[in-house]
């Protein structure tokens, strides 16, 4: 069973056991090819398990992979680090635990806030955004706006696609919309 191909059909609960199955397979290889196999792995675990609305298994799967990968050199595992991140971060903020969201997001700007790389450049952009909308919703809305200026300053003329959505999601917030 291939967990990718269940996932993109919706059948969320098989493309959890594909993973799991692909998860333990993969865990007793120690090449590189497999650590990026097992990376890959993990983070489609964690989507699908957000997607079944299991969060605190989701970030547990993040935090796996931030244990096995989190001081990786290799470009390919720290993307999937950043990636993670991110979706931990997005996670906590559904399970209503802001100040943890916060460090995540914090981890992600010392981790990757001088990368040039779009990937990482990206994933620093949605975590000042997002670490803003944490603020504000902690009352601390002059640190959120802070946020949002730093973004469309550092990010503004960014022509990467992904990017120029953070950037106006930055705008919409300054606008005080959603």
């Amino acid at each position: 069973m291939n967990g990718v191909v269940e996932f993109s059909k919706g059948n969320y609960e098989k493309a959890l056991v594909a993973f799991s199955e692909s998860e333990k397979r993969l865990s007793n290889s120690f090449d590189v090819f497999s650590n990026k196999s097992l990376s890959k792995t993990l983070v489609n675990k964690g989507v699908t398990l957000g997607k079944l609305n299991r969060l605190q298994e989701e970030i547990d799967v993040y935090d796996e992979v931030l244990r096995r990968f989190g001081e990786s050199p290799e470009p390919a595992l720290r993307e999937r680090v950043a990636m993670v991140l991110v979706n931990k971060g997005v996670t906590l903020g559904k399970l209503r635990r802001p100040q943890e969201e916060i460090a995540v997001y914090d981890d992600i700007i010392r981790r990757f806030g001088e990368s040039p790389e779009p990937v990482f450049r990206e994933s620093v952009a949605a975590a000042l955004v997002n670490k803003g909308v944490a603020l504000g919703q902690l009352g601390q809305s002059q640190e959120a706006i802070a946020l949002y200026d730093e973004v469309i300053r550092r990010f503004g003329d960014s022509t990467e696609p992904e990017l120029r959505k953070i950037v106006e999601r930055a705008r919409r917030k300054l606008d005080g919309k959603p």
